[in-house]
């Protein structure tokens, strides 16, 4: 699926090296202001599946929870071996004790600065609080939670770990344990995505559900955005730009597109 959200800015400028010697440092602070939603993602997952009451569309969607919970089959287990990453590393604890690992790891070894005071929260507010109104609030219905999982998150992360794999590959000292929720989820939410198309084509067979789907997808997409400019702000607010810092970011991307191809040019910060 291709959407401005999984082309941003953000993520092209961390994938083509464009925050430099900074790389590093943005990359985590992404990690650090993204944990919040990742410690809630199986609260989301559980959410939509208590709403849905067909048994059938229900086990689909217990696959994909049992394996953000830590339950692999042996075809999962030879893929994370194959990817040069250790299951005594994965463990078998959920997805969200996994991150929070790597994100350990990923701050030692890089020396990263954490953030102090809530500006971790500030960032990542747009994302959880969207996601808890789609799947958790008492309005929530199994569609618009459908366009928030299945749009918002298993049909485009892949495209979007992909990019913050991509930056941190720059990064020396790095190994594939340290990058293992990203790299299993590209490949995971693959598959996830996949399955979970069943469950959507059954809530897209009336308007009602189209609709629905459809404001899951737009406020998703829209908090995700979000997230990306308020980490830019976060990370580059006390440093020489001030605040010019994400106009400047985002004006020195040039982006030209024809029927076929789009090409981005690398943009440069200096920092």
């Amino acid at each position: 699926m291709q959407h401005p959200v999984t082309n941003h800015t953000f993520l092209q400028s961390l994938a083509l090296g464009s925050f430099k010697e900074r790389t590093a440092e943005v990359a985590t602070h992404f990690m650090h202001s993204y944990r919040a939603f990742s410690a809630r993602f199986l609260e989301f997952l559980t959410a939509l599946i208590s709403m849905v009451h067909c048994e059938d569309l229900k086990a689909i969607l217990q696959e994909n929870s049992e394996e953000e919970k830590g339950v692999y089959d042996e075809g999962a287990k030879a893929c994370i071996a194959a990817a040069g990453i250790t299951l005594v590393f994965v463990g078998d604890g959920p997805h969200r004790d996994l991150f929070a690992k790597c994100l350990q790891s990923i701050t030692e070894k890089t020396g990263v600065q954490v953030l102090q005071g809530d500006r971790y929260d500030h960032v990542s507010e747009p994302l959880v609080s969207t996601y808890h109104a789609m799947c958790c609030d008492k309005s929530a219905n199994p569609a618009r939670a459908l366009g928030a999982l299945y749009f918002g998150s298993e049909l485009i992360v892949p495209s979007i770990y992909s990019k913050i794999l991509q930056g941190y590959r720059q990064v020396p000292n790095l190994t594939s344990d340290d990058l293992s929720f990203f790299t299993m989820h590209v490949s995971m939410d693959e598959g996830h995505a996949t399955q979970m198309r069943t469950v959507v084509m059954e809530y897209a067979q009336t308007e009602k559900g189209r609709r629905d789907m459809l404001e899951g997808i737009r406020e998703v997409m829209k908090a995700r955005a979000q997230v990306f400019e308020r980490l830019v702000e976060a990370c580059f607010a006390s440093s020489s730009h001030g605040g010019e810092v994400s106009s400047t970011l985002y004006d020195k991307q040039v982006t030209t597109t024809t029927t076929t191809t789009t090409t981005t040019t690398r943009c440069v910060i200096n920092s």
